[in-house]
């Protein structure tokens, strides 16, 4: 065990941990596999970091996207590193408008960067999509969020993703106040509360992927 690299976290008593020789700290979020992990608003904070990480990834390309090469040839270098190092990791964030939002500002202004377009130059956000023609990043990782979910649903070996999928603390109480949005309620909104059992089916399932989707994207082309 690397004693400088481990730390600890708990949603309950910090009881201290000591080795030989160095104490384990306990911290309130974590990287771990690429992810931050953290007991409360893990999801915001990790789109927060993935926009920070996507925006470096795309200065470092500026070469590509701020010269006059073709714009099929920046969307492709868009579409190939920049959204990638945006969505990693996307099939576990619980959606809401709020990270909808944020995921589209980005998106946005990279293709606004792209063209050289200012904000004051009042273009419609639609015909800035038809020039750069990149992937929309909200329904590309709400596609993929829905393909991981039925994935994890037709998992049968009892490996430890489809056992938590399954698992209901029945003995926990909610505390006061209206409950935190779950990572199954907006697949629940499309599929119904037997969604798991509907994932068997491979057909029925990516029927319902573009219906999915489409939940979040119109809250965008409205713009």
């Amino acid at each position: 065990m690397n004693t400088e690299k481990t730390f600890a976290m708990t949603n309950s008593d910090k009881i201290p941990i000591n080795t030989e020789s160095h104490t384990i700290h306990y911290v309130d979020e974590y990287v771990y596999l690429g992810q931050n992990i953290s007991f409360v608003d893990q999801t915001a904070r990790e789109v927060e970091r993935r926009i920070k990480k996507a925006w470096g990834k795309y200065w470092s390309l500026k070469e590509i996207f701020k010269s006059h090469i073709p714009m099929h040839l920046k969307a492709k270098a868009m579409d190939s590193v920049v959204l990638p190092t945006l969505l990693y990791g996307c099939q576990t964030w619980t959606f809401t408008k709020d990270i909808v939002q944020k995921i589209n500002v980005f998106q946005r202004a990279t293709e606004r960067s792209m063209l050289g377009i200012k904000r004051r130059d009042r273009k419609r956000n639609k015909d800035i999509r038809e020039k750069t023609k990149i992937i929309d990043a909200v329904e590309f990782s709400c596609q993929l969020k829905w393909r991981w979910a039925g994935h994890t649903a037709r998992a049968g070996d009892n490996r430890w993703s489809e056992r938590i999928l399954h698992w209901h603390p029945y003995e926990a109480v909610r505390p006061r106040g209206r409950p935190r949005r779950r990572w199954r309620d907006d697949i629940t909104a499309v599929a119904g509360a037997t969604w798991t059992r509907l994932a068997q089916e491979r057909s029925s399932w990516k029927r319902l992927e573009e219906a999915f989707a489409q939940k979040w994207v119109p809250l965008l082309n409205n713009n």
